[in-house]
């Protein structure tokens, strides 16, 4: 092993993560998740600018030694060396040529995330049969990842049967926390992780009015969409909040997926570099964000059947306005010392002090 291989090895098990590779079938594995982006963090500190490469070439050196000690786990590592290049050399690439035009405002850094990635591998070793060269492997990746449109007012055309989406219109959104590995490196890590808190500490009767169940959160994303301002759809107060994802629900009916705007996030780590003190707007921010989430998932409902035809966003307002109030009241009962003082800073006339946590 290289030296950043080695020092890598001290703090995130490459062996364990190989094993999985090598081994499973596609099962999602928390623990997995996080080495992966425990990993990131590594490569991060380390200055690297691309670091799934990065992340690529510590996990192919370390599966050749593992292979060359004559390790009885490690004897055959073709799959785990399939898996490999059809991630880094196939996938990704095909992903990118994919959503040239959707995504073509992304970099490689910001849209291959740890937990990106991780869906990726899932996907890859879902497949019942793998070629390192198999067009067909990659394209079925593709269509197993692209799961994602969102509320889309489709025209409904000839050429379209029942209004479906074009197939480059799916995407796969960044997911920034999942259940059990929770909020993954980047640059919203801290963001999430306090948002997710915040939100588990909150009072369950408020949550069970928001249609918000923590424990339910299998995975909160983003949308890597560029945010159209002048699109139709964007016109709708609510969109910028985000939404409970319509098309992923379990066998309850119930949805398990937030997805969130990215341009929500960051304008929110925006304000927060524009202050002095970091750990107070930090707090505000996330309250923000939580409020937000709240509000979305109020509005989505905890399942297709929450909510029937005559429901509209003006009778959905005044209970979301007032459940609103009330979350950030209990979270301001919470917080204490000079986190406390600053937040309660009036901000607008004649505002209270929950302006500080719902205004800024």
């Amino acid at each position: 092993m290289n030296d950043s291989t080695t020092d890598l090895e001290k703090l995130v098990p490459l062996q364990s993560m190989l094993g999985y590779l090598n081994l499973s079938t596609g099962k999602p594995d928390p623990r997995f998740q996080k080495q992966l982006s425990d990993a990131y963090a590594f490569f991060a500190q380390r200055g690297e600018q691309e670091l799934h490469e990065a992340v690529h070439q510590a996990l192919l050196a370390r599966l050749a030694e593992l292979h060359r000690g004559q390790s009885s786990a490690f004897h055959d590592v073709r799959q785990a060396e399939t898996v490999l290049a059809l991630v880094f050399d196939k996938v990704l690439p095909a992903y990118r040529a994919h959503h040239a035009d959707l995504l073509f405002h992304q970099t490689d850094r910001d849209l291959f995330q740890p937990f990106f990635l991780a869906r990726v591998f899932e996907a890859v070793l879902a497949q019942e049969s793998l070629q390192a060269d198999g067009e067909q492997t990659t394209a079925a990746v593709l269509a197993r990842l692209n799961d994602y449109v969102g509320h889309r007012p489709v025209a409904t055309l000839e050429t379209r049967p029942r209004g479906e989406p074009y197939a480059h219109e799916r995407v796969r959104p960044i997911p920034l926390f999942l259940r059990g590995a929770g909020a993954a490196h980047g640059p919203y890590r801290d963001l999430i992780a306090r948002a997710i808190e915040i939100l588990q500490d909150t009072n369950s009767a408020l949550l069970d009015e928001a249609h918000f169940d923590p424990v339910l959160l299998d995975e909160l994303a983003v949308d890597p969409r560029a945010y159209d301002h002048a699109h139709p759809l964007n016109r709708r107060p609510n969109q910028v909040f985000g939404e409970w994802d319509p098309h992923h629900i379990d066998n309850q009916g119930r949805y398990r997926r937030y997805v969130a705007r990215q341009v929500l996030l960051d304008a929110l780590l925006s304000w927060i570099v524009s202050r002095d003190n970091k750990e107070e707007a930090l707090l505000k921010a996330s309250a923000a964000l939580a409020g937000t989430i709240l509000m979305a998932t109020g509005i989505s409902g905890a399942g297709p059947e929450t909510h029937d035809s005559s429901t509209s966003l003006a009778t959905l307002m005044p209970g979301i306005a007032r459940y609103r109030e009330s979350f950030y009241a209990q979270l301001l009962s919470k917080v204490s010392g000079p986190q406390a003082n600053g937040c309660g800073r009036k901000r607008k006339p004649p505002g209270s002090r929950l302006a500080a946590f719902g205004n800024i």
